[in-house]
């Protein structure tokens, strides 16, 4: 009877030991996490879409660790801004994907990089881990299969990418990126898209550009909400993201339009990204074909412009009736 006591004392013992050190690993990792965030470009995209043990958050932060300086010289390199950074805890395809707006890469065994010109993409119906889907992408020659978390990743991945590879007169520019905040917008995207266009840079002209981008990315995202989220959401971004009623507002107005956007969801920011450089091309091409910024001898017109004092250059004087 003694002996069975000691040796119940001495499992317990051990038990208590390895879980005491457990716990000391877990916190000494909180720690670091803490101490040592990840940095800010990768942060602002990375999630943890994996719901398990502390052990496999670690390994997916230790992952974008590792390759963070790999992925910034991308982004430098090509020009290019992040959009989204995802781990796999998939036995079969494990490894970090990394989606920019012109390339797709996965850090696992080997690096595979696939830009998105001419790129496909396909969901799988479950691969090794049961009923876990499996994103392949398909391009320039190789294949990069990765297992995200499940079917709603899935095709978050493949929207993102599909994308840019239809689109390729949208150019990559890391004027437009994700941010702490929520998506940024440089001012350089508007000064640049008026002097493509010849247009000179005026207080005038930069309203007026403002205020179309405003325009067109709020037309996107009433579309988008409407189709997504139904008509209670799209009402609610329509008032919050409603056009300034002074004009000197209007600079602030196409983030604020993609921020409301994509707070009605965690994952319409990597998607939503993608319009401010969708209405560029938009917007340069009417300079070619006769439309909006092809007269650039001219101020450019804006919505109601003869209700604003200085000859559209002050407050609005009164509202259209």
């Amino acid at each position: 009877m003694a002996t069975f006591l000691l040796i119940v004392v001495a499992v317990i013992a051990i038990a208590v030991l390895v879980a005491s050190r457990k716990a000391a690993r877990r916190r000494a990792f909180e720690a670091d996490v803490v101490e040592r965030p990840l940095h800010p470009t990768i942060a602002a995209t990375f999630r943890l879409t994996e719901s398990g043990h502390w052990t496999d958050r670690q390994a997916a932060i230790g992952a974008a660790r590792s390759r963070t300086d790999d992925v910034l010289g991308v982004l430098d390199r090509h020009r290019e801004a992040l959009l989204l950074v995802r781990h796999s805890h998939s036995a079969a395809f494990d490894g970090l994907l990394v989606v920019t707006q012109g390339r797709t890469i996965r850090y696992g065994r080997s690096r595979v990089e696939i830009p998105h010109h001419g790129a496909e993409t396909k969901i799988l119906a479950g691969g090794t881990d049961g009923n876990r889907p499996v994103v392949e992408i398909v391009g320039a020659g190789d294949t990069i299969h990765f297992a995200p978390s499940d079917l709603t990743e899935a095709r978050l991945i493949c929207s993102v990418i599909d994308m840019w590879a239809d689109s390729p007169e949208v150019v990559p520019d890391p004027a437009v990126r994700l941010g702490a905040q929520g998506i940024e917008i440089d001012d350089v995207l508007f000064t640049d898209t008026l002097r493509r266009a010849g247009h000179p840079i005026t207080p005038f002209n930069l309203r007026s550009i403002h205020e179309r981008f405003g325009m067109q990315l709020h037309n996107k995202a009433v579309q988008y909400l409407g189709l997504a989220h139904g008509e209670a959401v799209t009402q609610r971004f329509m008032a919050a993201a409603a056009r300034p009623v002074d004009d000197r507002d209007l600079p602030g107005w196409p983030v604020r339009v993609m921020r409301e956007w994509s707070a009605f969801g965690e994952d319409i920011a990597p998607v939503a990204a993608f319009y401010p450089l969708w209405v560029r091309s938009v917007l340069l091409d009417t300079a070619r074909t006769g439309g909006y910024l092809a007269h650039p001898e001219k101020p450019l017109c804006m919505w109601m412009s003869d209700w604003y004092d200085d000859g559209g250059r002050g407050a609005r004087r009164r509202l259209p009736a």
